[in-house]
This record gives structure tokens, sequence and C-alpha cells, in this order.
């Protein structure tokens, strides 16, 4: 038979660690450090093993561990004396018992050992890193991206946020190219290069993501950035000498007849005696062609 590995007396100590505070990492047959192989490799603990005596080390155990480096979950655990390199590193974890949540912060264990021997290091295959749509919590895992992020996976700590006008659902962006524009409040169209903007004087949008705002009917016009529909257009104001129209808009006054215009429905009759020709007076003092007279006054007017 071989020679027995040494067994390392060191003095046990209860310890604590902060949340999210890296401790472990995994090495290959050479000692060299490594990431997510594939396969169980040596986890050392502040540059020792990990000793598994007593059956406390489980699954549980070997998830918070994988976890606590990075990783999404352990995929096998296995321990004994399978490399010689082993004998390399002092013992410093051992009794390692984690909680059904496989978090590290519901762990206990001891620094150091009294009783173990490198026949019982702790060898890991963990789960490489987070999926697409997901961040690495070092206290809780994998989380989903909230609404409004993205995340390609990995290792990344947190999720990216989408541009300014831009979201996406929850669980669902993998890169900036899945954010798409908020859909656009009422009285705004949506530019795909600039987002949302407002719809200009005499135009309307019930908003969404129409890439237009469409016009107010002919004679009408609502405020920049009021138009919601088209029942939002009101009738243009008429100028001196006519009348609105409530379904033509503005109108000449009849001959003979004088109006200051805006949204007036009717013309006043000019004083006796007096007229106008259609759609000229605004004013009472705009009747200033004697009757019988108009048709000399409209033909000097062409």
């Amino acid at each position: 038979m071989g020679q027995k590995p040494p067994t390392f007396l060191l003095v046990a100590l209860l310890v604590t660690t902060s949340e999210g505070e890296v401790l472990f990492h995994l090495v290959n047959r050479y000692g060299t450090t490594v990431s997510a192989p594939g396969s169980e490799v040596l986890v050392l603990y502040k540059g020792g093993t990990v000793c598994d005596t007593n059956d406390h080390f489980d699954d549980n155990s070997a998830h918070a561990i994988c976890r606590l480096m990075g990783y999404e979950k352990s995929n096998s655990w296995s321990s004994g004396f399978k490399r010689s390199m082993q004998n390399s590193y002092p013992i410093t974890l051992d009794n390692v018992a984690c909680g059904s949540s496989g978090l590290w912060s519901s762990c206990s264990y001891d620094f150091g050992v009294s009783d173990c021997s490198h026949y019982n290091d702790v060898y890991l295959n963990c789960k490489r890193y987070c999926e697409a749509t997901y961040y690495f919590d070092q206290g809780q895992g994998c989380r989903q991206c909230s609404e409004g992020t993205y995340s390609s996976g990995g290792t990344t700590s947190s999720c990216s946020n989408c541009p300014t006008g831009k979201t996406v659902a929850a669980g669902s962006g993998t890169s900036q190219s899945d954010c798409t524009w908020v859909p656009c409040l009422a009285a705004h169209y949506l530019d795909q290069i600039q987002g949302c903007r407002q719809c200009s004087e005499g135009t309307y949008s019930s908003g969404g993501t129409s890439s237009s705002c469409s016009n107010c009917p002919t004679g009408k016009t609502v405020a920049a950035g009021s138009g919601t529909s088209e029942s939002d257009c009101t009738w243009i104001p008429c100028t001196g000498g006519h009348f609105l129209n409530t379904q033509t808009g503005c109108q000449d006054c009849p001959e003979h007849h004088f109006s200051l215009g805006g949204i007036l429905t009717s013309c006043v009759s000019c004083p006796e005696g007096r007229g106008a020709l259609p759609g000229t007076a605004a004013i009472e003092e705009q009747c200033i062609i004697p009757l019988g007279l108009e048709s000399l006054v409209k033909s000097n007017a062409e």
C-alpha cells in the first residue's frame, strides 16, 4: 500500500464571512486555477483543501460554494485522494454544513481540522455561470433581469439598463438590441432614431407605436402636443367678413352683411341703405356701398 497522506492538525475555529466575499477557487491536477472546466476538480479554501468528514458535506454545501465563486450551482461533487498534488496543500476547512437554500450564508464550518486527511478532500464540478437574461448575485446565485434591463449572462453582477425611452420585458433581454421603444403617449409619434416626439400644430396621434401624426381636416387645427384624435381638431377662427359654418368651416358673409370673424356662426346685416360685397365687411363701418351700386363697385374691384 502507498504511504498515507499526512494529516494536518490545526486549531479548529468557527468563522463567519460577509455575504459575497469570495473565499474559494478551483484548481486542476497541476494546481492551476481553472474556471468551470466541466469535470470535478479540487476546491481550495484560502489556499488549502476542503475536507469532508462525518458526512457533513452534501449537495447543499456544494451548491453554496459553487455559487460563492460565481457559478449557478454544483453539477456534482465527490471526495477522496485523487491527485498527489493534494499533499502540497494544508487542509483549511472542515465540517461544512449548509441549509437547503444552498446559500453560503446558511453554512456552518470549522476553519482548520483535527480529524481529517487528504483522503477526504472535496472535488467540485460547478455549472457555468448564469444564462442570458440573468445576472449573478453573490448571495442568491443567478437572478432574472428586471423589466427594462438585459444581460448576456456569465458572471456579470448586474443587468444593463435599456437606453432611455426603450424597455424589454423582465427576463427577456439578452442584449441591447432586444430593447424596444416604450409606446408613446397620445399626441406623440414614434421616431425610430429619437424615440417619442410631440405632434406638431395641426396634427394628432393616439400614441403607441404610430410612426407619424395625422393631419387635421382642412380648415381645422389643434395646438402642438394636444391632439390625441380627430375630435380634438377645431375650426380655425375665421377672418373678418366671414362666419363659421360648423359643418364646412369659414364662409363669406352674404352680400350686405358684416362679421368680425373668429368663431361667430352668423353675420350681421349692414345698416339700412348701405351695403357690402360678400366677405368684405368685418365691421359696420365697412358697409360703405350705397344700395343699388353693388354691381358697379364689384365691376371696378375686378
